[in-house]
């Protein structure tokens, strides 16, 4: 009963941060970022962002990855349900996965990788200037960003499954994650 009543706590506080995040997308919409929303380069890399939303984006990501932890893979989707989206469609959400490979190969401070065990594998947290991205071995790959109050789930197009489960491995094995 503890696990539902904590998943509970979690599920409320991920509704709050979601909130909040809409709260400050929709206010910086009207502000800076109206003129460029995606705030992305035309070659797809992210600019150093100090968005209101980014702390609160890094909450978020953070309470998602407990949740991913706790909540066993069949009834995860259940309970929370991101938007999906198509990497070749969104430069947002493909210069985050590019930002997240390259995270991989050379330390930044901008950068944090972070994993732990959980119920169905391990969950790796990426947090970026702009952008957090949110895993586990088979699924799902959620990424978020400062420029939209959205979660986005990334690992449902199979062009893009096997390069996704590679960079969930990758990144676990970066944050120095072993099975304990």
């Amino acid at each position: 009963m503890l696990g539902f009543v904590q998943e509970g706590r979690v599920q409320a506080a991920v509704a709050l941060l979601l909130r909040r995040l809409m709260t400050a997308a929709v206010a910086v919409s009207r502000d800076v970022w109206q003129a460029d929303p995606m705030r992305l380069s035309a070659t797809g890399s992210a600019s150093d962002l100090t968005d209101p939303a980014g702390g609160d984006r890094r909450k978020l990501a953070d309470l998602l990855a407990t949740e991913l932890q706790q909540v066993p893979a069949d009834r995860w989707p259940l309970r929370t349900l991101p938007e999906t989206a198509r990497l070749d469609e969104n430069p947002r959400l493909a210069a985050a996965v590019t930002l997240a490979t390259d995270a991989v190969g050379a330390a930044s401070p901008a950068t944090t990788i972070a994993a732990a065990d959980g119920v169905d594998g391990p969950v790796v947290t990426v947090h970026g200037p702009a952008w957090s991205l949110v895993g586990r071995c088979g699924g799902p790959v959620l990424i978020l960003t400062n420029a939209s109050a959205t979660v986005w789930r990334v690992d449902g197009d199979s062009r893009f499954d096997t390069a996704l489960a590679c960079l969930v491995g990758d990144l676990l094995a970066a944050a120095g994650y072993g099975p304990g």
